[in-house]
């Protein structure tokens, strides 16, 4: 029989949506960082699909939340249950992006020039826009001029900076003539990935191997934390077993394994202890 959410536990798993900018993004990866260090002593990978183990994490979160007044009598605060919500959402940001866009091919870094040549059309726009909103004002007309004449990254995000500014000064009249809100965004969109401030950028992530491990490292810290949570619900309801049991339907035991080690390249023992490597095929369907 199917569960149905209530509006209370609908508000509740809304808590745990994807970060849906990078500073926001990089505002939980900064909470995260010292969580990161001090409990991911060994990177694991997915053992079965990180949208399974995220259902999981969804139940259990559901749980701290319907017991949270027994939780807290045994120390587990709300500032436990706010760690685990934002690894929850900095797993799920990132695994949603490894998930839409490098498992269909979509996603890689760009290089300085792909990076360059992608403001073209929307500088165009801009400027023609411009020449017709501004006809009259030769000084205002040439604002919107700029094109990247040394094809470096430096004046891309410089030209950027100036035009999405301007841009911004000017929009009720260059909406006038059609250039829209999502038309600035896009600007915007541009300039931050020039400055390397996109949603992943911010963190560090400029490959998938880098994205894969930033993955894998949250995947790891939510399972430990999932862990801890369900201990100290044992805890909370240890005359209990019929609340106990609740935690423990939850199980998070195929959720993650260790890293498969790199085998020899020449099929023969090397006598060496190998060294873990990811791997590089993707564990979702």
């Amino acid at each position: 029989m199917a569960v149905v959410l209530t509006d209370e536990m609908r508000a509740v798993l809304a808590e745990l949506q994807p970060a849906t900018s990078p500073e926001e993004l990089q505002a939980l990866m900064s909470r995260l960082a010292a969580p990161l260090q001090s409990f991911v002593r060994e990177v694991m990978e997915p053992d079965q699909s990180v949208t399974d183990t995220r259902t999981e994490l969804q139940d259990l979160y559901l749980l701290l939340y319907s017991d949270r007044v027994a939780l807290n009598a045994v120390g587990f605060t709300e500032v436990e249950r706010q760690r685990l919500r934002d690894a929850v959402r900095a797993l799920l940001t990132v695994d949603g992006v490894f998930t839409k866009q490098i498992r269909f091919g979509e996603w890689r870094p760009r290089s300085v020039e792909e990076v360059c040549k992608a403001s073209v059309p929307w500088r165009g726009k801009l400027r023609v826009k411009a020449a017709q909103a501004f006809f009259f004002d030769d000084a205002k007309v040439a604002t919107y001029q700029d094109h990247n004449a040394t094809g470096t990254l430096e004046e891309e995000e410089l030209d950027l900076k100036t035009l999405v500014a301007a841009a911004k000064q000017d929009a009720a009249e260059l909406e006038a003539v059609g250039f829209t809100a999502d038309d600035l965004r896009e600007g915007e969109r541009l300039l931050a990935e020039a400055e390397g401030r996109d949603i992943l950028g911010v963190i560090g992530i400029r490959t998938q191997a880098d994205m894969k491990l930033t993955r894998n490292k949250l995947l790891t810290l939510c399972v430990l934390l999932a862990r801890h949570a369900r201990t100290a619900a044992a805890s909370a309801h240890w005359n209990n077993p019929d609340a106990a049991a609740r935690f423990e339907r939850v199980s998070f035991r195929n959720a993650i394994r260790r890293i498969r080690p790199a085998r020899a390249t020449n099929g023969a023992s090397s006598g060496n202890a190998p060294t873990p490597t990811p791997v590089t095929e993707p564990v979702d369907a």
